[in-house]
């Protein structure tokens, strides 16, 4: 994402219209940097942006950001709160953290409990995380196929670049 575009969603999350705002917080979602992050921390007490945070595809919450995240749940009136913030806490930082990927046409890939990414996205989440965190592959039907075997070792190399473990 631009930076333009993600300053003018970021200008978006305070607008009266709930199409745009929603809009906005899609797109940050998806898209965002950690500016993106900063500002749906703002708005953290409403539920729509808890779940943004925690299912940004640009960022990695910190313990810390999960835990402050998880204190607002008891005021948020949201009865599913506290259980989709343990799913994020225990999707993020059990090790090994798995990595899903998946054939046409449903490709794409998946780190933990995150939403599906890009191979981009996957190379920035997986840098995201400390040095020495460990990462396994899910144990998939078709890991033998060429398409399958490809990926792993692409992944391979990016968890080797950013000195990460994989088991």
């Amino acid at each position: 994402m631009s930076p333009g575009l993600e300053a003018a969603a970021i200008l978006d999350l305070e607008s009266t219209d709930a199409a745009n705002r929603e809009a906005a917080i899609i797109l940050l979602r998806d898209g965002g940097s950690s500016r993106s992050k900063e500002a749906l921390f703002k708005h953290v007490d409403q539920p729509e942006f808890k779940r943004a945070l925690t299912a940004g595809r640009g960022w990695l919450l910190t313990p810390a950001e999960l835990d402050r995240i998880a204190q607002t749940c008891s005021n948020s009136g949201d009865p599913n709160c506290d259980s989709w913030i343990r799913s994020a806490i225990s999707s993020t930082y059990y090790q090994p953290i798995p990595i899903y990927f998946g054939r046409a046409p449903n490709f794409g890939f998946r780190l933990g409990g995150s939403l599906e990414l890009t191979f981009g996205n996957l190379q920035n989440k997986i840098q995201s995380y400390p040095a020495g965190t460990s990462f396994a592959f899910a144990q998939i039907p078709y890991a033998s196929t060429w398409d399958h075997q490809y990926y792993q070792e692409q992944i391979r190399r990016v968890l080797e670049a950013a000195g990460m473990k994989l088991k």
